[in-house]
C-alpha cells in the first residue's frame, strides 16, 4: 500500500464516524462473549476476518480460531502460508483443516463442495463443543449477505452464528487494519491497482460466487498461471 493511500485510512481512523462504528462492533463481540460459553472464530484470511479475529481476541484471548485450507486448487500455497502467518500474528490458538478431497476436475461442482464443506464444518464445531462461531460478514459486500445477516447474530438450530461486523464499511476495514497495523494478504495490494481498495476482496479462486466481480478475469491477469489450471 502506498504511503498516500495509507495516510488516507489513518486519517479516517481519527473520526468520529470510524469511532462510533468500531465501538458498534466492539459492543457487539462484548454482549455475545457474556452470553456464549465456548465461542470460536472463523478466519479465512481476508481483511475482514482479519479485523474480527483482532477484535475478538483483543477481547479475549483464548478463543481458539478456525481455518478451512481448500486446498492448492482453490487457493495457491503461497496465499496459504500467507493466511497462516497472519493468524499466528494474532494468536496461537488455531485448528486447520485441509480439504483433500476435491482436485481440480471437481471444482465446476462448487455447489456440491460448499454443501460438504460447510456441513463437515458444522459437524466438527459441535462435536468439539462450540456454542457460537464469529464469522466476518458484512452488509456492504452484497444484496446476499445483508439479507442474510440482517441481526448481528442468527440462531440457526446448529451452531449461531455473530457477525460483529455487519454494518462497517470497506474504509473502516482498511482503517482498522492500518491503524492496528495488522498483516494482510499481499495480494490485496496487487488486485487494488486494478480494481481500488474498495472492490478488492479475497476469495476462493474462480468462485462462482464472485463471478459477477470480475474475480476469475482478474485471478487470470494478475496470476495467469492459474487461469487454466
Amino acid at each position: 500500500m502506498d504511503e498516500i493511500t495509507r495516510e488516507m485510512f489513518l486519517l479516517h481512523s481519527e473520526t468520529d464516524e470510524y469511532k462510533y462504528a468500531i465501538d458498534g462492533s466492539v459492543d457487539i463481540v462484548r454482549n455475545v462473549l457474556q452470553k456464549y460459553n465456548n465461542p470460536i472464530i472463523s478466519a479465512s484470511g481476508g481483511k475482514d476476518s482479519l479485523v474480527m479475529m483482532h477484535m475478538v481476541i483483543s477481547q479475549a484471548n483464548d478463543i481458539p480460531v478456525f481455518h478451512w485450507d481448500y486446498g492448492r486448487y482453490y487457493v495457491p500455497q503461497w496465499i496459504e502460508s500467507e493466511t497462516i502467518l497472519q493468524i499466528e500474528s494474532v494468536t496461537k490458538n488455531i485448528i486447520v483443516k485441509t480439504s483433500q478431497r476435491y482436485n481440480v476436475y471437481k471444482r465446476i461442482r462448487a455447489n456440491i463442495f460448499y454443501k460438504d464443506f460447510f456441513g463437515n464444518t458444522i459437524k466438527m464445531l459441535l462435536e468439539s463443543g462450540y456454542d457460537l462461531q464469529f464469522v466476518g460478514l458484512r452488509k456492504e459486500e452484497s444484496l446476499k449477505r445483508k439479507r442474510k445477516i440482517n441481526g448481528c447474530f442468527i440462531k440457526n438450530g446448529k451452531i449461531d452464528e455473530c457477525y460483529p461486523l455487519l454494518n462497517l464499511t470497506w474504509k473502516d476495514i482498511w482503517a482498522y487494519i492500518v491503524s492496528n497495523d495488522l498483516p494482510y494478504l499481499t495480494i490485496y495490494d496487487k488486485y487494488a491497482k486494478l480494481l481500488g481498495y474498495d472492490k478488492v476482496r479475497f476469495a476462493t479462486f474462480f468462485d462462482p460466487e464472485f463471478d459477477k466481480l470480475g474475480a476469475s478475469n482478474v485471478d487470470g491477469v494478475l496470476m495467469p498461471e492459474f487461469k487454466h489450471v
